[in-house]
């Protein structure tokens, strides 16, 4: 009786998970597609172990074998539904990657017959088959598949950020593992409803902090990141700012204007990632603050920048990616403030602008 209670308020989480995401407008539908989907794969899981409470009491067999095998069958699906909430298109690769948890769908349906996953006989008795650690395997795999997005997804967190993530993912992990040891104790899917209500209020505070498009920080954590940073400080900072996307915008439209802006800021990201953090600040207008290299390093990077540029140019035709920038180095004696440090980053970024916008002139 105590775990038809906890199944009930689980199933209330669940309920309250899927309505969140449902309202919410700050994580893009792709996002929220796929959640909702864990979600209510995870609810009916959790509905048909209620289910299985009673008909273990009551030695119901038929219910007992179709519980199992919703269970068994929408198991993988709650996990490669998280993966997929970090992928960026459903894809050729995507679609392969469903294969193993459609063959343990399959076994599972034919189960009772071939015994490959369970078998419940007829004194309603259940018994593991020999495809049921294939089945655990499968989840397994998506599951590691989730942190290895999420973590590629933020790479670029804070560390107490990264560190949250990591005990949302372990809470998922000792729910498994308690229940694998101890099958009398049934841990793993409120468990599992517990991480996806926290993975998914992970999911909406980094929203907050993240450009919708572009995957980069957005303003409103460069302006809390501009306001930690004090003149005892010694820091650095890099103005970008795209070249001709109004152009682009008027010539090709709004849909090229935005995938050169995504374009930019991936290379702007594979460029520095590690070096200092991206935000976007504006339309077209990039900052990298850095704290831990000096003008040398960034100088050298931006020359990584400018080679990725070149070679990303060679397979376009209709428009090409190119980026003015202005860099200013603040020491930590020195008396500069951050708007004095700002404009002179932006003035040298708009001087490059103009010389680029002359040059293209006399062509």
């Amino acid at each position: 009786m105590v775990n038809l209670y906890m199944y009930v308020l689980t199933l209330i989480s669940m309920i309250f998970a899927g309505l969140l995401a449902f309202r919410s407008n700050h994580v893009n539908r792709y996002k929220n597609k796929f959640y909702m989907l864990s979600v209510a794969f995870n609810t009916i899981i959790l509905a048909s172990e209620m289910v299985s409470e009673f008909a273990e009491m009551y030695n119901w067999r038929i219910a007992n074998i179709l519980t199992n095998v919703v269970t068994y069958t929408l198991c993988p699906s709650v996990t490669y539904c998280l993966f997929m909430m970090n992928a960026k298109k459903w894809g050729t690769k995507e679609k392969l990657m469903m294969i193993p948890g459609l063959i343990v769908a399959l076994g599972t349906l034919t189960t009772q017959w071939t015994g490959f996953v369970f078998y419940v006989d007829e004194n309603n008795v259940y018994t593991r088959g020999s495809l049921f650690t294939w089945a655990l395997v499968v989840s397994g795999a998506y599951f590691c598949c989730v942190i290895f997005t999420s973590y590629r997804e933020y790479r670029d967190a804070d560390l107490q950020e990264k560190l949250y993530l990591l005990g949302i993912f372990v809470v998922a992990a000792a729910g498994v593992v308690i229940q694998l040891v101890n099958t009398n104790i049934r841990s793993m899917w409120p468990t599992v409803a517990i991480t996806l209500l926290l993975y998914y209020v992970f999911t909406l505070e980094m929203s907050a902090k993240y450009d919708f498009l572009t995957g980069v920080r957005n303003r409103n954590a460069y302006d809390q990141k501009r306001e930690k940073l004090s003149n005892h400080h010694s820091y650095g900072l890099v103005i970008f700012d795209i070249n001709g996307l109004k152009t682009i915008n008027d010539q090709l439209g709004h849909h090229q204007g935005d995938q050169l802006i995504s374009e930019a800021a991936r290379i702007l990201v594979d460029t520095f990632w590690g070096y200092g953090k991206i935000y976007r600040i504006g339309g077209d207008e990039f900052a990298l603050v850095f704290e831990k290299c000096d003008r040398e390093t960034i100088n050298a990077r931006i020359g990584v920048m400018e080679t990725m540029i070149a070679k990303e140019n060679q397979s376009k035709s209709d428009w090409k990616i190119s980026i003015s920038y202005g860099v200013e180095i603040h020491k930590s004696d020195d008396k500069k403030t951050y708007e004095e440090v700002f404009e002179n980053a932006d003035n040298k970024m708009y001087e490059m602008k103009q010389n680029y916008y002359k040059e293209k002139a006399g062509k």
